[in-house]
């Protein structure tokens, strides 16, 4: 049975004295109603945590800090550990709260160490996350709130393989833009994480390409295109999709997927280096450069500038695409489904877009076409000597393969990680 708690932040309220009165008050309801099937949790200010702490007798209430420094210890003025927070009797903390993400700029970067640091040392997290009502209206709040969970908390693979390896140090560094690449081959990193292929000119360097893990990019359009049905009947064939974004000779949705239109139509793609964008041009035989199209900044504001625009294509990881809970396609925004077999419909078994599930499955059997769908990879400079590297790739390759779905991805198929296991050897 899940456990229930109920927990209350006290956020920058209540003097010392006033604090272990409403303490005492609720310790002290809890004793008299019996909820023993129910977890309390104290969250007060910093001055609070040892008097309320120990004010408190009752099994079930349990005091929580609202914040705790991103360093275990060192010259940061103004900052209170883990272990000074466990030194009052607190057993958990808030992290990420919205108005210290908003109001004191913390990142997922920073949020990603401290509830690293909670968890190795005992100090059990709240975790906090949500979004802004901007997002919510813009009908993007899932894949905002799944990228919080998979930049903090889903990142956590290296905290699973730690508690079976629990001598192991494990730093994870933020990326971006080719970060794990270039990180790893100047030697500041022992694996870099990468999400398209290695480019051979790596590969001369020394660059040695893991894949721990699957995903894939769609064509998207608004589901207020005028001509919705028409295009999910017919579909986009590749050579189109290169006259669209490659050569530009498309101009209208009619030229586009040979229907009786003159609307023209907008095509936008990514302004930032990522692999999303290149995985798109690889499906051409380019790079992302060459791909034309207003630029649109990250995978949430190019989903959004499609669905504000009723006449715009683009392009997006799926986990944009699909709510991550209903796991149907994210209100006001449609995948277009590519025709594979180019005969100017889309054909039952081509037909695999209804649900994220339906999608996944059609890339585990091969259905969808790879580019776009990728792996995505775990990256060394040369092939792995540390005992304990060559361990946790062991590790993602086979009990860590039982995280993957939990975060969005897909599985890899036993003969890509048999490969992977070969290159360990």
């Amino acid at each position: 049975m899940r456990k229930k708690i109920v927990a209350g932040n006290w956020k920058c309220n209540t003097t010392l004295s006033e604090g272990v009165a409403l303490a005492e008050q609720v310790n002290s309801l809890v004793a008299e109603r019996g909820a023993k099937d129910v977890v309390v949790v104290l969250g007060t200010p910093f001055t609070h945590l040892a008097s309320v702490s120990a004010a408190v007798n009752t099994a079930n209430v349990f005091i929580a800090a609202q914040n705790c420094a991103a360093e275990p210890k060192g010259a940061f003025t103004g900052e209170v550990s883990v272990s000074m927070i466990q030194s009052t009797g607190a057993t958990y903390v808030i992290l990420g709260h919205s108005e210290r993400r908003e109001y004191y700029h913390e990142t997922s970067e920073i949020l990603n160490k401290k509830v690293a640091l909670a968890l190795a040392q005992g100090l059990t997290p709240i975790y906090c996350c949500g979004e802004a009502l901007s997002i919510r209206e813009a009908g993007t709040e899932n894949a905002f709130v799944k990228t919080q969970l998979e930049e903090t908390i889903f990142n956590l693979s290296a905290e699973e393989f730690k508690k079976i390896n629990p001598a192991v140090k494990i730093d994870i560094s933020a990326g971006g833009a080719g970060k794990g690449m270039t990180d790893v081959l100047n030697n500041m990193v022992d694996i870099g994480m990468v999400s398209r292929e290695i480019y051979p000119e790596e590969e001369k360097k020394g660059a040695l390409g893991i894949a721990v893990t699957k995903d894939a990019v769609v064509a998207v359009m608004s589901e207020n295109n005028p001509l919705k049905k028409e295009i999910l009947a017919v579909g986009l064939k590749q050579e189109s999709a290169n006259d669209l974004w490659i050569t530009g000779k498309i101009k209208t949705w009619g030229e586009a997927f040979k229907v009786k239109s003159k609307v023209p139509i907008h095509v936008y793609t990514r302004s930032d280096a990522c692999g999303a964008a290149e995985v798109w041009a690889k499906l051409f035989g380019q790079k992302q450069e060459d791909l034309l199209g207003s630029g649109v900044f990250g995978d949430p504001g190019l989903a959004l500038a499609v669905k504000k625009d009723p006449i715009g294509i683009g392009f997006n990881n799926i986990g944009y695409v699909y709510d991550f809970n209903t796991k149907k396609q994210i209100p006001g925004i449609r995948v277009v489904p590519i025709d594979l077999n180019k005969n100017g419909k889309i054909d039952p078994e081509e037909d695999f877009y209804g649900s994220m599930n339906d999608l996944i499955d059609a890339i585990t059997k091969g259905k969808y076409p790879s580019p776009p769908a990728r792996d995505l990879y775990f990256v060394t400079k040369g092939k792995p000597t540390n005992k304990l590297v060559i361990a946790f790739f062991k590790w993602v390759l086979s009990d860590g393969q039982k995280f993957v779905n939990q975060t969005g991805y897909i599985n890899l198929t036993n003969e890509i990680i048999i490969k992977g296991l070969k290159n360990l050897n």
